[in-house]
């Protein structure tokens, strides 16, 4: 596996990689959106001169992974379930792979800055789970492999729901990524499945930008406290 920026990708770089197969050629655009890629993720590339690489790695036989960012900064979990969603149906006949890869908080970061402020939440658990079932049909018939790991799933500063369902939920998550099988899902549910879907309509139907949610664990009384 090389990855690569897109904007560094020249003919004659992505004829070097071919010569050395079996190579897959990483690409990590993380949003399939130029105002997404310009001002939630800093990219410093378009969707144009991505597809632009993906087409000199297919011109040289070289296999595509396609890597997606689940709700980055600046984002409500609502808009972020529609976009990538979105996304990964329209990458995904452009890939062998698609990696989604929840935000996760690292210190010392402009995300990191936003959650303590509590500007910021990482994504639900539950979003991932509508996200796949959303597009499973879409990526069963392009042919790609669909992956997504939360990284620190479960914890706060990770992908996470409410503390009872995480566990049973992330291992399901982390099965469809090798079964592909939409059971998986079948018996999940919890009772901050309604808060999850509560809060994405209001994200979708509220003049928010940043979202509507709340944090889901801990005190009642401390989430009232300032940080």
């Amino acid at each position: 596996m090389i990855e690569a920026q897109a904007q560094m990708c020249t003919p004659g770089k992505i004829a070097w990689v071919a010569e050395r197969p079996p190579v897959h050629g990483g690409h990590g655009p993380e949003a399939y959106d130029d105002a997404v890629l310009r001002f939630h993720v800093n990219k410093g590339f378009s969707t144009k001169q991505w597809h632009r690489s993906i087409d000199m790695l297919r011109e040289n036989g070289l296999r595509v992974k396609t890597y997606l960012l689940f709700k980055p900064p600046f984002m409500s979990e609502g808009d972020a379930l529609e976009l990538t969603s979105k996304w990964v149906s329209e990458v995904a006949p452009l890939s062998e792979d698609v990696s989604v890869n929840p935000m996760n908080i690292q210190r010392g970061t402009i995300v990191d800055r936003l959650y303590r402020n509590r500007e910021y939440r990482p994504p639900w658990l539950w979003s991932l789970v509508e996200m796949l079932e959303r597009t499973h049909d879409d990526i069963a018939e392009s042919g790609a492999r669909i992956i997504v790991h939360p990284t620190a799933g479960g914890r706060p500063r990770g992908a996470h729901n409410c503390g009872s369902c995480d566990a049973d939920v992330g291992a399901a998550i982390e099965r469809y990524s090798v079964s592909a099988d939409i059971r998986e899902f079948a018996n999940l549910d919890c009772q901050c499945r309604g808060v999850w879907r509560a809060e994405v309509h209001s994200d979708l139907y509220l003049p928010a930008p940043m979202g509507t949610g709340r944090d889901r664990r801990g005190s009642a009384v401390d989430l009232c406290r300032a940080p």
